[in-house]
Parts: C-alpha cells; structure tokens; sequence
C-alpha cells in the first residue's frame, strides 16, 4: 500500500461536503465554550501567537494534576492522542520489538508500531500476551468501534499480564467521558495506581469537547518509569501556543463546575438509545455502546453506499449523509458501519433514511408524523395518591418508546418536594425526569409545566416552567391556577407537535370532588386534551374494587365515557382469584380490566413524594454498612440515599426520633428539606441535633442541600423567606458555614471537582461530580468567605449537589472508607446506573407482560398496522 492509500484510510470525516456527517464521531455540541472564548481571544490578539509556546505545556500539567489528583509529572503532552500513540510506540520499541492490540480496534495502534518498526501481534485474548515479548499493548475503553466499556477486574488482569511479561498497557480512553461507567473506572484505577504501574491512560480533547482540529492529547503515566521514558521521546513545542490556551480554559472551567459534561452524556444517551431503537426495529445486529457512536451490521446498506476509503456516502431526499466504513477494523469488514450521535434534528435524518433504505416497508414522507401533525394521547389517573400511577406512565414510556415511537411524558402540576434541575436550568418533578429517562427523551420542563413544593401545612411554593414565582395558601392558589391553563396548554401542544405519543399523569383522585371546579390536572385536563384515560387502583392496600368503582361512580357522566380500561396495580398472589370479581367489575361499570399488574418485589426506582418516603428504606440483616438517615419534616430530594439502598450489603433505616439513632451505625445522612429553619427546630425541639452530634464525635455524618445547611453554624432568615417569621438561629455546629436565606433560588446542573477536603471525608478529594443544585440560601465559609458548594471538618460533610452519592466514583470511595473504619475490605457491587437499567427493564417487561398493550394502543386510536 502506498502513502495515498494509507490517507485514504485514515479516519476523521470526509473530505467532500456533506449535509450530515455520522463519520467523525467528534462532540454534538460542537466546540466546549471555555475553548471557543479563548480561540476568539486568540484571533483578536495575533501577537500572543508570535512566541514560541511552553515547551512542555507546564500549566496544562498542572491543571491535570489537580483533574486527577496525580502529580503534574506523571504528565506528557502531545498534538492530539496519534501523537501520544506514537510516542507510547517509540518508547516500546526502546525495549522490545512486538506491539499487542487488542482487537477491534482503531487502527492508528497498529500505524503508530509499524512507524517504530514493531512487529504488530493482534489480539482478541489477553492470554495471547503472554509469550508474546510485547513491550506494549494497546487497549481502548470505552473500544473504538463497539464502544464497549472494559471493566476494573478486567483491566486489572490484563494489568497483570503486562507486568509479569515487563510491557506496558496503553490505556486508550478518548471516548471515556461519554461514559460515567468508563470514567469512574479510570478514576479507581488512577486511586489504585500502585496495582498499575504498568498502566499509561491516553486521553484527547478531541472527542467530547470537540476540538478535533486543535489536536491535544496526554499521557497519564502510573509509573515514574514510564513518565521518564515519555518524557525522553517526546517532542518540544508539540502543542501549540492557540491549542494550550484553548485546552487550558477548558480545564479551569470544568474545575469550576459546568454543565457541559451532563448536558453531554444526557445528550448522547438519550440520542443513542433512539438510534439503537430504529436499528433494532430494523432487525440489525448493533453493538452495545457506551461512547457516542454505534456500529450495526447491514449488507444492503453497503451496496447503497459510495465509498472514499473510510467514509461511506448515501444520498437521501436530497441531502448527502456520510457514516464511517469498518472495512479497515480488523475483524468486521465492509458490511459493518460506524454512525456517531449527533443532534437530534441530524439523528432525525439518519432515522429516517436508514428506516427509509433498509426497511420493506416504505417510510412516510418527511415532516409527515405517523398519525399527523398532533401526537396520540393516554392519560393515566390514579383512585388515590401513590397508587403507582407514575411508574404505569414510566413502564408505557418506555414500552412505546422500544415500539419504535416518539414519546414524552406529561403532567401539567405536580406537587412533590423531589424535583431536579434540566439542563437549561429549569426545575421539575423527579417524576417525569423518570419518565423521560424510561423513553431515552432528555427532560423537558414542558414535561412538567407546574410544580408545586410545599412549604407548611398550608403553604406551597409554586413553580411556573421551572422557575418559582412565590409561595401561596392553597385558597389563593385556587384562584392563580385559572390563569396557568394557556401555559399548560402551550407547554403540551408543544411537545405534542414534536412526538408521536404523549403520556399524561394526572394527580391524586378525579373523585376529589371538591376539586373538581377548576380542575387542571385530572379530567378537567383529560378534557383540555381529549384524552382517554387508564383509571390505576391500588390492590396491595386493599379495597381496589371499591375505590375503583367509587372513582368511576364520582366522576360526572361525561367523565365516565373517557375512563376506557381499569388497571389493578401491585397485586401478590394468584390471579385466577380474582377473575370473577373483574368481570363484576366490569358488569357494573362497563369498563375493562385491561391487566392485573404483580407488585414487583425489589423494584427501585425514584419515589414521586414525601408520601413515599418511608417505602425507600432498606433494612437488611446483617449488613456490612448500616446509614442512618435523619426523617425531616418537608423533606426533599430524598432519592439521593438511593444510591445506597442499591447496595446489597448495605442497610438503610430511618430515624425519627433520638431513640431511633443507633451509634452502633457506620454513618448518619441528613437528606435536604424545604424548609430548613423548621427542620432545625425540629431537629432540636426532638433530640435528634442532639444524637447527631453525640453521632458525629465518632463516626461520619453527611448532610446534602438543607442538611447540609443544618450541619453549619448559622441560618440567616432575617428576610423570613423560609415561610415563617424572620429569625436567626444556630446549626448544629458541625461545619464551618454559615447560611443566608433569601428570595434568590439557585438551579444548576453540572460537574464539579471536588476541592482538598479535611477530616474523615478527606477521600473524597478531587473526585468528579455530576449533578444539580436546587435550593434557597447560599452558605459561605464561616472563615474567609466563599461560596462553600463542598465543605468538611472532623467527621461531617456536607454538599449542595444533589445526585452526589449517585457518581459510582464516590459511592465507592464512601463505602469503602465505611468499610475498612470497621477493618473490612469492600464487597464487590454493581454500580448504581447499571441497577437503575435493571429496575426499568424489569418495569417494562412486568407491564408489557401484564397489560393488554394492544388494546391501549386502540385506545389511543393507533392501529395493529400502524403500530407494525
């Protein structure tokens, strides 16, 4: 082959224009912002270019090193991750005269030997090292092109491997950001480096800050033999003076906490799961990807397509379209194809034309929707609060979104005290973000136009399209909320026009009669949007017939006529028992059951409300860790201890009063609240401040949002903005904060780093975090000031981060901290995202397998044939 021919197979997108490239699997966001400012700022500043750039890019080291608590040292810069490749095989080839590479893979590995003149082994096991006399293996993770996500054990073996065979494992980790799996297993692996000192990570900013054409890459070497030996190989000023200012404002501002990685991973998860669903009704083998691109198999698509060494082409309705050939992966070949995730409106279009080319059956024309320019509608109602309402709309999102719809999730008001922040910055309930996440949609404060967090007894917080407009009585609320239905309607007509199916929550009873009058959340919005509705009762309480038909019976006549199907929820037992009382059911009402769904023993998924709090525990026998989590009244966000009743060695209680709080725990959380002074009252008038300080002279305490308020010295509500009179009272003490109330609501969401903590919660330094922040007031340091988002002293710990104890980085790092106090090593488990997967696949198939999902298709007017 000649030097023309090896360019053309070079990877990086094409070289011709095209309307939408699948090929470069390069950020969908485009360039990070912090680059984009600093590439402006170069080009109005010429003469900062004049200068010869740092040769051995010493700040970037630096801001490295504080990214992964490593020393700036075990740093070598290069132009872009072939750049580092090939000095990985430069360094080799000192010391050896074979290169392995783990195969699939991306072909540079094998270019990069080939230029150092090693002899190139290729590998699908990592006991074919062995003997081998390789001085370097090349493993990528997550892999280049299945995107499949090597795990810790199996990195450490081949670790192994290479150690007792003296080469070195290439750790190639440019798509790992994509992945939260893929990065916390770096992140464990960089904590353990001394069982891999054999270990160099490889990571560009290529990929996910896309800066493809500023070209920077690093090393991340785990032994000071190997960082010496990159350091001799490498070149002076490979980085450019524009390149390390760009990667340098990206490094300062992710420091800082920004939103780019989970808009990011939001993004490309979401957008993913919609490319594999229509490669999945396409009947095509499709890898299992965790990066932002997804391979598939199709011969009749390569005869479709024009090739240019390694980028195909096809044209559809006009617009030419360019995905990546695997021709040149070494154990795939021609007939498998690379498509990376871009945006939506780009995903939309490769949908679109591969359904188009590779189905028999013909697509409708563009712009046209499957069943017009409206979506289809369900509503779900419940005859009670916490009948399971929010899960049936979760298990139908998700079954009609794996039938190949476009699905959102709906309910015009919610109130509940768990909420989350989107990625503009808008609050909503934790319900729907469920449900948006069971249909791969991206949550959508449209999805949830009101929301309602209350205050006291009498009292709510009202939140208008994610942004809080005041606290209102309920009489007064009443009165306001005639005037939210144009807003309503706006944010549902919306989504309505951009999906095929709508699925509507509604909110307690429709047999509220008192509620009736101005009713927009139940019949009064089944009305709004003519809407059929599944009626839910809920059997494990017991009196399901009864409140099924007292429902029904309640309701206005014309009501009547909209309710199509009962569903019997959360049922233990015997079916067959209760055939005869639904046919008598249905002999009264005139109504079917449409299915009896079982209660679903172990199902975790986030709880709508407080009404749902005391379900979240997890009591087990004989753990290995036991949490104490502190019962506030109005609390909020409680899903943030999920992460820890996932775990199966780790008991979760709750404790309401002193008597409650066992110091033979490992640990006490203390979750968020909507009203932070009152909790403190609480807490005091109680007892319970008390025991949790008893608590935290031996053993750790964390609080999060107004928890970790509680756990400062001070709560400022001279402004009375907590909803009683204005005050100024102590925490308890346990942190150096103090708390301001004020009318300002913060809402973000984002990634943070977590700054050098002291005391016990020390380890948790420099771990990354993705999550939001959602409350009143701002805490400062009690000394010197400054926004305190993290703070720790002695044995307390405390965030603004909701989601926190969800990153797997950090709940390993907190369990296993609980774990070797009491000289016990950590069990292996799975991490919280994986068990989240499980718990909706076990949702989806218990309600497909449970309900008559043919029958609710009809009702919502979609035919056998259109649903085919």
């Amino acid at each position: 082959m000649n030097e023309n021919d090896e360019r053309t197979n070079l990877h990086g997108g094409p070289r011709v224009f095209v309307d939408a490239d699948f090929s470069a699997s390069v950020s969908p966001l485009g360039i990070h912002p912090a680059a984009a400012e600093a590439l402006h700022s170069a080009a109005l500043h010429p003469g900062s270019c004049c200068p010869y750039p740092d040769p051995d890019c010493s700040a970037l080291r630096a801001l490295l090193a504080g990214r992964w608590g490593c020393d700036a040292s075990d740093f070598v810069c290069g132009a872009g991750a072939a750049d580092v490749i090939l000095l990985s095989a430069l360094v080799a080839s000192s010391r050896s005269a074979c290169a392995v590479v783990m195969e699939p893979a991306f072909s540079e590995y094998g270019r990069a030997a080939s230029c150092a003149s090693l002899r190139v082994v290729h590998a699908r096991d990592a006991e074919e090292i062995r003997g081998s006399g390789a001085g370097v293996v090349y493993l990528a993770s997550p892999s280049n092109p299945l995107g499949e996500v090597s795990p810790f054990d199996e990195i450490r073996r081949i670790s192994g491997i290479c150690e007792e065979e003296g080469a070195m494992l290439v750790l190639d980790s440019c798509f790992s950001m994509f992945s939260e799996e893929a990065e916390s297993v770096l992140r464990r692996i960089v904590r353990s480096r001394g069982e891999f000192p054999s270990v160099v990570i490889v990571d560009a900013f290529t990929k996910f800050y896309g800066m493809a054409g500023l070209r920077f890459g690093y090393a991340l070497c785990l032994s000071e033999r190997n960082a010496k030996a990159f350091r001799a190989f490498s070149r002076p000023w490979a980085v450019g003076s524009v390149t390390q200012s760009c990667a340098g404002a990206v490094l300062r501002a992710e420091s800082h906490g920004s939103s780019w990685v989970s808009r990011m991973r939001s993004l490309v998860s979401s957008e993913r799961a919609r490319i594999c669903r229509a490669l999945d009704s396409l009947g095509l083998w499709r890898s299992e990807s965790r990066a932002n691109f997804v391979v598939f198999r199709s011969r009749r698509l390569s005869e479709l397509c024009a090739a240019d060494g390694a980028v195909e082409f096809v044209e559809f309705r006009g617009k030419k379209i360019s995905i990546r050939s695997c021709s040149t992966f070494r154990s795939l070949g021609p007939d498998f194809h690379r498509v990376s995730v871009r945006s939506p409106e780009e995903n939309s279009l490769l949908i679109d034309a591969l359904t188009s080319l590779l189905s028999p059956v013909p697509l409708l024309q563009p712009a046209e929707k499957p069943f017009g320019k409206r979506a289809k509608v369900l509503m779900v109602q419940g005859t009670m609060s916490d009948a399971g309402k929010s899960l049936v709309v979760a298990a139908l999102c998700r079954i009609f979104a794996k039938d190949g719809f476009r699905v959102a999730p709906f309910k015009s008001q919610n109130m509940a005290l768990n909420s989350g922040v989107t990625a503009d910055g808008k609050e909503m309930g934790r319900a729907q973000i469920l449900q948006a996440e069971a249909c791969a949609a991206l949550p959508d404060v449209r999805m949830n136009p009101i929301l309602l967090k209350p205050t006291s007894d009498s009292k709510s917080q009202v939140i208008v399209c994610g942004e809080a407009v005041g606290d209102m009585r309920a009489a007064d609320y009443f009165s306001f909320r005639k005037t939210l239905v144009p807003k309503i309607m706006e944010a549902f007509e919306s989504l309505a026009s951009e999906n095929d199916i709508i699925v509507i929550e509604g909110a307690g009873s429709p047999a509220e009669i008192n509620l009736r009058e101005g009713d927009i959340v139940n019949m009064g919005l089944a009305e709004l949007v003519d809407a059929p509705v599944l009626l839910v009762g809920d059997i494990d309480r017991g009196g399901v017939f009864a409140s099924l038909y007292g429902t029904y019976a309640l309701v206005g006549e014309k009501e009547r006529g909209r309710i199509k199907g009962f569903v019997v929820n959360k049922f233990r037992g015997d079916i067959s028992l209760l055939s005869g009382a639904l046919s008598q059911l249905e002999n009264l009402t005139g109504v079917r059951t449409l299915g009896v769904v079982p209660f679903m023993k172990g199902l975790s998924l986030d709880a709508e409300d407080s009404l749902s709090f005391g379900s979240i525990f997890v009591r087990r026998s004989a753990p290995l860790i036991r949490i104490i989590v502190i019962a506030l009244p109005f609390v909020s966000n409680f899903t943030d201890i999920a992460a820890f009743t996932s775990v199966p060695f780790v008991s979760v209680e709750k404790a309401e009063s002193p008597s409650e709080v066992d110091f033979g725990a490992d640990m006490i959380v203390v979750p968020g609240t909507k009203n932070t002074v009152r909790a403190m009252e609480f807490m005091e008038e109680s007892g319970l401040g008390g025991a949790v300080r008893r608590f935290a002279e031996k053993k750790p305490v964390a609080g999060i949002c107004g928890g970790y308020q509680i756990l400062g010295r001070v709560l400022d509500d001279s402004a009375a903005s907590e909803g009683g009179r204005p005050s100024v009272r102590n925490g308890l003490g346990l942190l150096p904060v103090d708390t301001v109330f004020g009318t300002k609501k913060t809402l973000s969401r984002g990634e943070w780093i977590v700054p050098p903590l002291d005391g016990f919660f020390s380890f948790l330094s420099s771990l990354r975090a993705t999550g939001y922040e959602v409350h009143q007031g701002a805490s400062v340091f009690s000394r010197g000031g400054g926004n305190a988002v993290f703070c720790a002293e002695g044995n307390a710990f405390g965030t603004y981060v909701h989601g926190f104890f969800d990153e797997p980085a950090v709940l390993r790092a907190v369990l296993g901290s609980l774990a070797s106090a009491k000289g016990c090593a950590l069990p292996p488990f799975e991490e919280p995202a994986s068990v989240r997967e499980k718990n909706f696949r076990l949702l989806e198939e218990s309600v497909r397998a449970s309900l008559d999902i043919g029958a609710i298709y009809e009702i919502m007017g979609i035919s056998r044939e259109e649903k085919s």
